[in-house]
């Protein structure tokens, strides 16, 4: 439904009049909206990578699996000369959106206890369009006059929208 929020009750309410036996809700903007047009209908659903309001979830832990892949990055990170340079950025997502928001608390925890500070530019999560992730990797480029020695992507659209940059160039 590509994260829009009219799209998924739209879809939920046409798989409802397909009789669906149960939903699985993976990546919803609005999991309440969904879930309360599931309870309407009496139809079983399970969250997924969604925290549970009133069904069950299976959450992947975000915060872990962010916390190793930032602490790996930071490990690999080349010497910069450049300070703007030599930080590692976050990229993609929405801060609302419970993956991402656990993601960028790992990601602002190990960076801050290795580096020693976090900046609010090195968290860009403007969503997850390719286009917009494209745009942002070249502002971010262009504001830094190169690439950072380090780039957390945080979704593989965004990824789809960095490499298509990358190609570019």
């Amino acid at each position: 439904t590509l994260r829009d929020p009219a799209e998924e009750i739209r879809t939920v309410e046409t798989l409802i009049s397909y009789a669906i036996d149960s939903l699985f809700i993976a990546g919803a903007t609005d999991p309440k909206a969904v879930g309360d047009l599931c309870r309407a209908a009496d139809l079983p659903h399970v969250y997924v990578d969604l925290p549970g309001f009133d069904a069950p979830s299976v959450v992947t832990d975000n915060y872990h699996g962010a916390e190793m892949l930032t602490r790996r990055l930071i490990e690999r990170m080349p010497d910069q000369s450049d300070p703007r340079r030599s930080r590692p950025y976050f990229l993609g997502g929405v801060k609302s959106d419970y993956a991402t928001l656990r993601r960028i608390e790992a990601f602002r925890a190990v960076t801050a206890e290795v580096t020693g500070e976090v900046e609010e530019d090195q968290i860009i999560a403007t969503g997850y369009a390719p286009s917009q992730a494209r745009a942002e990797i070249a502002a971010l480029l262009d504001r830094l006059g190169g690439m950072p020695a380090a780039l957390f992507i945080n979704a593989l659209t965004v990824f789809e929208g960095v490499l298509s940059h990358f190609i570019s160039l």
